[in-house]
């Protein structure tokens, strides 16, 4: 019995984010140690919400056990709907909260409200440093699409998770034409408008070619 160890105690069970509030005392015979749990939530209200249904924002609510007012746990909830959001095209969303205890039954309802905004747009594609390739072959291979008068009805929204796919798919795409050094990086700008340009910037390499092809007796 110390207070080094009634520290560690106190230290280790706030750690836990498993609890409200902890008080750890000591007396002759060993430690006290007094805790209040987060409250758990009778019953959760979305507001706002027209992408993603009110079953289908529990469900996700239950498959991250969120069942009490822990904040750590509620951020991981929003942080996570968040990204589902911007999968969809959704990357200006803001997502808060509020509760309200009921005094009596110490259960409290969590209201989440849900900004969606608007999906996000593709205005260009912009690629650098394409000397073999053009850039309207390279644009005819990744997903991630502009509208044009000759493609009026391209989905051009913009999801983030589809601009990895696309570099692997141009990286393919030169490895396979033979240019095997090949290094793309992209960026992103966003524009006021909430439209965001997609600059490619592709160094080639050399090309190789089979200087001789040899066929072995077995």
């Amino acid at each position: 019995i110390s207070d080094e160890y009634s520290n560690y105690l106190l230290k280790t069970l706030n750690n836990s984010k498993l609890f409200e509030n902890v008080k750890v005392e000591t007396n002759d015979n060993g430690f006290i140690i007094s805790i209040i749990e987060f409250v758990n939530i009778n019953k959760i209200y979305f507001r706002n919400n027209e992408r993603l249904d009110d079953e289908e924002l529990l469900d996700y609510a239950k498959q991250l056990n969120l069942i009490n007012m822990n904040p750590n746990k509620i951020d991981e909830y929003i942080f996570e709907v968040t990204k589902i959001y911007e999968s969809f095209g959704y990357n200006n969303i803001e997502i808060n909260y509020s509760s309200k205890i009921n005094d009596k039954t110490n259960l409290a309802d969590l209201t989440i409200d849900i900004a969606e905004g608007k999906i996000t747009k593709i205005k260009n594609i912009i690629f650098s440093g394409n000397s073999s390739v053009s850039s309207n072959e390279l644009r005819s291979i990744i997903n991630s699409k502009t509208k044009t008068l000759v493609n009026i009805f391209a989905n051009n929204n913009f999801k983030k998770f589809n601009i990895d796919n696309d570099r692997r798919l141009l990286k393919n795409y030169y490895i396979n034409k033979g240019y095997v050094d090949i290094q793309i990086d992209y960026s992103i700008e966003f524009l006021k408008s909430n439209k965001v340009n997609l600059y490619f910037y592709i160094q080639e390499g050399d090309l190789y070619k089979y200087k001789e092809i040899s066929f072995l007796d077995t």
